[in-house]
């Protein structure tokens, strides 16, 4: 896994520099400048690292997240936009060796402000809630349900051209859920990644 976060921090530094090896042509800065529609379309992979102590001990300290987020302009700064993101993971219960396994489903709806640093670098801040619902199989059981609570990420973006641009960003995503016996349970976590978007 360090592998991996080993990854996404090399991407997040070679995009964040593409702004200051690149120098666009003016023609091509002004192109850049102006958006192609309304509407964009997110798809990222990430790490999530789990809020809950328990699933970390389980299923280890961050897990794979996939994610598809859709926008929509309401004025030159301010969007909609909702997602929705699932992780899984596999692992073994201590003492009785049996395998455990879980999933877990990210369903978020929110605002936010979009702010354009130079032609090709802009940056965003979210505000929004989620649903996280979950499915745990162990021991010949299975246990779901899910959670509402807050959601809050910041991100940075370089435009390619009008309609193609690439964004890596920090999302907060977390709910609580009681089980039947009373077992309280941590959703969602801290997301980590890096997406290819489209504007249209």
């Amino acid at each position: 896994m360090k592998r991996h976060i080993t990854r996404v921090i090399l991407l997040a530094g070679i995009l964040i520099s593409l702004p200051l090896s690149a120098s666009p042509a003016a023609g091509d800065a002004l192109t850049a400048t102006v958006p192609a529609g309304r509407f964009t379309v997110l798809a990222r992979t990430a790490l999530l690292f789990p809020a809950d102590a328990e699933y970390r001990e389980l299923y280890g300290e961050q897990r794979p997240y996939f994610e598809l987020k859709v926008g929509a302009d309401i004025s030159r700064n301010l969007y909609l936009w909702g997602a929705w993101g699932f992780f899984s993971g596999t692992g073994t219960i201590p003492l009785v060796d049996e395998k455990a396994e879980s999933f877990q489903s990210i369903l978020s709806f929110g605002a936010g402000f979009r702010l354009r640093i130079t032609p090709r670098l802009g940056a965003r801040a979210e505000v929004g809630l989620s649903r996280i619902g979950y499915k745990d199989k162990a021991l010949g059981l299975e246990v779901s349900g899910s959670g509402i609570g807050p959601r809050a990420g910041i991100s940075g973006c370089y435009i390619f051209s009008r309609t193609l641009f690439v964004e890596v960003g920090l999302d907060w995503a977390q709910a609580s859920s009681t089980t039947e016996d009373g077992l309280e349970l941590q959703l969602g976590g801290w997301i980590l990644g890096a997406g290819l978007g489209l504007r249209f």
